[in-house]
């Protein structure tokens, strides 16, 4: 065959290229009639050339699943990183190497305890006669604590923000429970509904009320009279008969419920601490085998540039939330309710409910009397 003279990208360099996107295995080629095009010397027609057949190449040996190993040779060939390299980079946290893009394809094809059995077994040429699969699980599974590094460098890309909008949360959360207990309108509304509810239920026994469970206020929407509701009535009635349309800046501040989202901040809270957990697997694997790192292991200057930082994130995670247990428990109460009988969940949801009420009805009397006054011009 003629040889084609071009330059090379090295592997190092395909990454992130037009070249990564391409898969020249799918081309299919007709070995014959490439080969009559493009051979170095033209055949002769008459001519019968016996050539020597190349020695079939010795099939490479392997003991892993025959899904593994295609999940496997998927990620590598992504990756495009020789498996000495990667060992050396996971043993050094060259995070140069293991970007998080790395580390997140890395992780599902780390070999498990099974497969290191299957392939320590193997006695012979390594690079040889072992598939490169193969080779990479024997290769991996010689690093200590290789899955719980690869765990810790994903665990050290991630902690900053994952604290970061879960504290956004948590203050949020927070701020509500402020408004709800000290804000004047949220008293004077509630002040309102309460005198309004006892003037229409009159002398029954349902009048005279002092105070009304939270769920109430998701039914006021349902009592209606003249085809309004009582909540158009309410908005009607702060409006033009007691004059005080500043309650109803309330409603900004109660639209705060719709951000909410409580049942995040604990999942999302609980993921990082286990995801903490994977870093002090690592640290306590690497003291168990203390005696067999190399002195180019870097896990004690890795685990050092984050780990303080990340131990007191997560330290005031966990206080902030049972800090939001402990302060929902007393707003609960505040409000009359049993907290253990009327959860945070369903009184985010109640006010949710009751905020988009107030705000439709709102918008409708604003609209409405813009009309009124446009008419009249």
């Amino acid at each position: 065959m003629k040889a084609l003279f071009w330059d090379i990208i090295p592997p190092k360099e395909i990454k992130g290229t037009l070249w990564d996107e391409l898969d020249d295995t799918k081309i299919k080629i007709n070995l014959d009639k490439f080969e009559e095009k493009f051979s170095q010397v033209k055949k002769e027609v008459k001519k019968v050339v016996v050539e020597k057949k190349a020695p079939a190449k010795k099939e490479k040996k392997t003991f892993l699943d025959p899904d593994r190993t295609r999940m496997m040779s998927i990620v590598l060939n992504k990756i495009r990183i020789d498996t000495l390299e990667l060992s050396d980079a996971i043993e050094q946290y060259d995070l140069k190497i293991l970007t998080p893009e790395v580390c997140g394809l890395l992780l599902p094809i780390l070999p498990n305890d099974a497969e290191v059995k299957e392939v320590s077994a193997f006695q012979g040429d390594i690079m040889e006669e072992l598939a490169v699969c193969d080779q990479f699980v024997l290769i991996i599974s010689g690093i200590a604590a290789f899955k719980e590094r690869i765990k810790a460098v994903i665990f050290q890309y991630n902690y900053k923000s994952d604290y970061n909008i879960i504290i956004e949360e948590i203050n949020r959360i927070f701020k509500v429970f402020n408004v709800m207990k000290e804000d004047k309108n949220v008293k004077r509304l509630l002040e309102i509904i309460l005198a309004l509810g006892n003037y229409m239920n009159g002398g029954s026994f349902r009048g005279g009320a002092y105070g009304f469970t939270l769920v109430s206020l998701t039914k006021l929407a349902d009592t209606k009279s003249s085809g309004i509701t009582f909540i158009d009535y309410i908005i009607k009635f702060i409006y033009e008969e007691i004059k005080e349309p500043k309650v109803l800046d309330v409603i900004k501040d109660l639209k705060e419920f719709d951000k909410l989202q409580y049942q995040s901040i604990v999942e999302s809270s609980k993921q990082m601490e286990n995801r903490w957990k994977d870093v002090l697997a690592l640290k306590k694997a690497l003291a168990a085998n203390k005696d067999i790192l190399l002195d180019e292991d870097k896990s004690d200057k890795f685990l050092a540039s984050f780990y303080d930082d990340a131990e007191g994130k997560i330290k005031e995670i966990k206080e902030k939330v049972e800090k939001i247990d402990k302060d929902y428990e007393s707003l609960a109460k505040f409000y009359g309710e049993n907290p253990a009988k009327f959860n945070m969940i369903q009184f985010v949801d109640t006010f949710r409910k009751f905020t988009k009420e107030l705000f439709e009805s709102h918008n409708k009397y604003v609209e409405k009397q813009n009309k009124k006054k446009k008419n009249k011009k």
